[in-house]
């Protein structure tokens, strides 16, 4: 395919789509001292998730070797910020994924948008935000833009309809994004359970609870001084357990335990870890932002799991914010687990976006993601959505377990 074919004729024009509203001016943040400096203006934009916060967004440019740099659209009119977009620069393995099978995974310099990280006090900014990244590309800034879970109906995924279509490739089907949202009493969620999922949550608790007595102890950390007691039962936990065996859940490597520490520092960590007779078995850590709790890792011990320790320290969580001052709503995060669909009451979808440069590079790229979708696509019609994941996150399940 001919570039001229794909490209808009202006070198310093998003393509057709969607209209913009008058731009302003964007400038581009990349280093850490232009980004303290935006403090007061980052406080005042609506900001929902914390990988957007400055202070999270600096640790992980100073963590992460693969990292270039920040990238960070701000957005002014009238001399005011009216607009953000925390991104950064790096080198990013482009992964297209059917369960645990990896099916391309092309390595592109990217400028990431964070999960959560546009902000704006206008309609269409997002589109103007676009426009400014699409721009960084043409000028060879970066070979493609990546977009972590950007929420399938939001105005950011909208506002993507203006890069051209042929530099969007179609990626494997986005996945269910959960929230619960909470009622005034901890009675009133369980209330609200069906009444089989209500029976079994109390035979359960009553029966951990007789059986073990005063051996059974729930510990609580959210304070500074908790930080290693935290990360040992953590990672004492999460070793054993079958998201480990799958490269995945919680890891006490040194940027997990630097997010911990600043967490607890600011008062935004929240963890809850079960003891039976000394021994650590579950656990659930997150962080608050503003009204909403954000679950970050959950794990049990497989020799208590026919126990349901997991469900236990899950209903105990749910207590502890249902009572906290002013939580809201407890988001679950990324996955069709069963447990999520269970406790949750709200769901939408997500999905990664790779917005593709006009480069060799990127386009090669394009196609390999292009060809992986396609596969993905008659996976599921041959086997059937639900049927393929379910089949997929059970046989991870079995080797994890078996290697572990």
């Amino acid at each position: 395919m001919s570039l001229d074919a794909v490209l808009p004729a202006a070198p310093e024009t998003a393509p057709a789509g969607p209209a913009a509203p008058a731009a302003g001016v964007v400038r581009v943040v990349t280093d850490l001292d232009g980004l303290a400096a935006l403090r007061d203006a980052w406080a005042r934009l609506p900001w929902d998730d914390l990988e957007a916060d400055l202070d999270v967004f600096a640790l992980l440019v100073n963590e992460r070797e693969s990292i270039v740099a920040p990238h960070v659209l701000v957005l002014e009119r009238d001399g005011e910020v009216r607009a953000m977009a925390m991104a950064r620069l790096e080198d990013r393995v482009v992964a297209a994924r059917v369960g645990a099978r990896t099916l391309v995974a092309p390595r592109l310099r990217c400028i990431t948008v964070v999960h959560g990280g546009v902000a704006s006090l206008d309609p269409g900014a997002e589109a103007v935000l676009i426009d400014a990244l699409w721009r960084a590309v043409r000028r060879g800034d970066a070979d493609a833009v990546y977009l972590h879970r950007a929420r399938v109906d939001g105005p950011l995924r909208a506002a993507c309809a203006r890069w051209p279509r042929a530099l969007r490739p179609t990626v494997p089907s986005a996945g269910g994004h959960w929230r619960l949202n909470l009622p005034g009493t901890f009675e009133d969620y369980v209330a609200g359970l069906s009444s089989r999922t209500r029976r079994s949550v109390r035979k359960q608790a009553r029966e951990l609870e007789a059986h073990f007595g005063a051996g059974l102890v729930v510990h609580r950390h959210r304070e500074p001084g908790d930080l290693d007691a935290l990360v040992a039962d953590l990672e004492s936990i999460a070793s054993r357990s079958y998201q480990r065996g799958l490269g995945g859940g919680f890891r006490a490597d040194a940027e997990r335990r630097a997010m911990l520490a600043l967490g607890l520092e600011r008062g935004w960590v929240r963890a809850w870890v079960l003891h039976l007779d000394g021994v650590p078995v579950a656990f659930e850590v997150g962080h608050r932002f503003r009204d909403t709790f954000f679950g970050a890792a959950t794990g049990f011990h497989p020799d208590y799991g026919r126990l349901r320790v997991g469900t236990y320290v899950q209903m105990r969580m749910v207590e502890d914010l249902c009572a906290e001052r002013g939580v809201r709503a407890i988001d679950l995060g990324y996955g069709d687990a069963g447990y999520k669909q269970s406790f949750a009451d709200e769901r939408w979808e997500d999905a990664d976006v790779t917005l593709l440069g006009p480069r060799p590079r990127a386009l090669a790229a394009g196609a390999a993601l292009a060809a992986a979708a396609g596969t993905d696509r008659l996976a599921r019609r041959a086997l059937g959505e639900g049927r393929l994941m379910t089949h997929l996150r059970r046989r991870r399940r079995q080797r994890a377990q078996a290697a572990g």
